[in-house]
C-alpha cells in the first residue's frame, strides 16, 4: 500500500512539472517576437531615427498606411526645419540650343493637391504654377524659389507650414513634359511607439501577479520630417530621393 501511495506521488509530481515547465516554456524571456507572430512588416534603417522612404515609381511611402486611423488624431502644425531639401544640377542642364541654363524650381506647400495636379497636367499649366503667385495656386500654404545653375548644387532648410501636407517641386525647363518637370510628394504620419518596460526576474517568475499596474504611455504622433535629394538633367529631374524621420 505504502509503495503504492509513493508512486502516485511520483506520477503527480512528474505531472505538476511537466505542466510547469510548458507554461515556462511559453514566457518570452528573450522577447522572440517571432515566435510571439509580431515579425514587423516594416523596413528597418541604418539610421535609427529615420522611418520611411519613398517609392519613386510607385509614388508612395514604403512604410506608412494611409489608411491607419492615427492619420486622423496627428495635428498638422508649424515646425521649423521640418524640410531639407537638396537640389543638384547635371552639366546639361535646362539645355537648348545646345547650351545649358540656368532653371528656376517653385518648393510649393499645400494642404491639398487636387487643384494642383489638374493644373500641372499640361506644359501651360506647368508655367501658370510657375509665375502665378500664391494666392493663385489651389491650396497652395507656401512657396519658396530656388534658381539653380548647372553643375550647382543647393540645399535648402524650410519649416513646414501649418496644415502643409504635400510638397510640390515645379522645375522650369524650356523644353520638357509635365510630367518630367514636376513631383509631388505626401508627408506621412510617423507613430512612434513608447519603448517597452523591461520586466523584472521577479515580475517574470510570478507573471506579474505582485507588479504595480500603471498608465501605458500613449503613442506619438506627428508628421514626419522629410529629407529630399533631387537630381535636374537636360529636360528632367533624373533623381528623386525622400527619407522621412
Amino acid at each position: 500500500m505504502i509503495i503504492k501511495l509513493l508512486s502516485l506521488q511520483r506520477l503527480i509530481l512528474l505531472l505538476l512539472m511537466i505542466v510547469s515547465l510548458t507554461g515556462c516554456s511559453s514566457i518570452p524571456f528573450f522577447g522572440d517576437d517571432a515566435a510571439a507572430g509580431n515579425v514587423s512588416q516594416t523596413v528597418a534603417y541604418a539610421d535609427p531615427t529615420q522611418k520611411d522612404h519613398w517609392l519613386e515609381n510607385a509614388k508612395a511611402w514604403r512604410n506608412w498606411d494611409i489608411n491607419h486611423p492615427n492619420n486622423q488624431l496627428v495635428e498638422w502644425v508649424y515646425n521649423e526645419a521640418a524640410l531639407i531639401i537638396t537640389l543638384s544640377a547635371s552639366s546639361e542642364l535646362n539645355s537648348f540650343n545646345d547650351l545649358a541654363h540656368m532653371t528656376q524650381i517653385r518648393v510649393i506647400q499645400l494642404s491639398d493637391i487636387t487643384g494642383l495636379t489638374t493644373l500641372l497636367k499640361t506644359q501651360d499649366g506647368v508655367r501658370t504654377a510657375m509665375v502665378e503667385p500664391l494666392e493663385m495656386l489651389p491650396n497652395a500654404i507656401s512657396i519658396d524659389t530656388v534658381n539653380l545653375a548647372p553643375n550647382q548644387t543647393y540645399t535648402i532648410e524650410l519649416a513646414r507650414q501649418q496644415d502643409a501636407k504635400f510638397i510640390a517641386l515645379v522645375a522650369g525647363f524650356a523644353q520638357s513634359q509635365p510630367q518630367q518637370s514636376v513631383r509631388i510628394i505626401t508627408i506621412p504620419v510617423i507613430t512612434i511607439s513608447p519603448p517597452e518596460v523591461e520586466k523584472s526576474w521577479f515580475d517574470t517568475l510570478t507573471f506579474g501577479l505582485f507588479s504595480e499596474d500603471s498608465e501605458p504611455e500613449p503613442d506619438i504622433i506627428r508628421p514626419a520630417k522629410l529629407k529630399i535629394d533631387s537630381k535636374l538633367g537636360e529636360n528632367e529631374f533624373e533623381k528623386f530621393v525622400a527619407k522621412a524621420f
